[in-house]
């Protein structure tokens, strides 16, 4: 990468997300642990590839490398250089090298903020309360109404946050803090109904 941009300086700077590696107008997230996350665009074989014999028999169309970055590697399964991934369950590291290229020179990336666990625990919190809350609505319909916003609001944020802005938030603890309420009502709901629904057989019986 370096070389592409003929750069000799690499900077590593900081924002409200957390840091990103820099290097003459390219900028790549890293996370905690100074890794990048990676943004696949699609499964293994997405890019395009020049077999080794065909490079040495000069069978390929030089236009298809003219200005490009090109990397040598392998995608032989016996070189265990294969990885799984969400796209793919062989998925070759060379590829995996390309699609950073790729992220970083179109801007298409992934970030993990540095205040992901604190997010996750505030959110799993704040749905909690939340959730309670709205146990406190007269009627069902208005609570199971705020139960289903809240449950709904944690996923609707992260997703605007990775499609406009790439950053990924985590969203398990408030939807499982939200579910297990819900489920909690549900049965309350059952156990209720089921007592009500005892007594009016009762009732009915002595009448009878």
């Amino acid at each position: 990468l370096m070389l592409a941009t003929n750069t000799r300086e690499l900077t590593i700077e900081s924002d409200f997300f957390g840091r990103r590696l820099r290097l003459e107008g390219i900028s790549i997230p890293l996370d905690n642990r100074g890794g990048a996350l990676l943004r696949f665009e699609g499964p293994d074989h997405s890019y395009p590839y020049v077999s080794a014999l065909d490079a040495l028999t000069e069978n390929f169309d030089p236009a298809l490398l003219h200005g490009r970055i090109i990397m040598f590697g392998s995608s032989a399964s016996g070189l265990n250089d294969l990885h799984y991934t969400a796209l793919s369950p062989g998925f070759p590291g060379l590829e995996a090298h390309a699609v950073l290229l790729n992220n970083a020179f179109s801007g298409n990336y992934l970030r993990e903020p540095i205040w992901s666990g604190q997010y996750a625990l505030l959110s799993t919190l704040l749905a909690g309360v939340a959730a309670s809350l709205f146990y406190c609505l007269p009627g069902h319909t208005w609570t199971w109404a705020g139960l289903l916003l809240t449950l709904s609001l944690f996923p609707s944020l992260s997703f605007v946050f990775y499609r406009w802005v790439g950053v990924l938030l985590p969203t398990a603890g408030p939807v499982l803090s939200v579910g297990s309420q819900m489920t909690a009502l549900s049965l309350c709901l059952y156990v209720q109904e089921s007592r009500l629904a005892k007594v009016r057989l009762e009732k009915l019986a002595v009448v009878k």
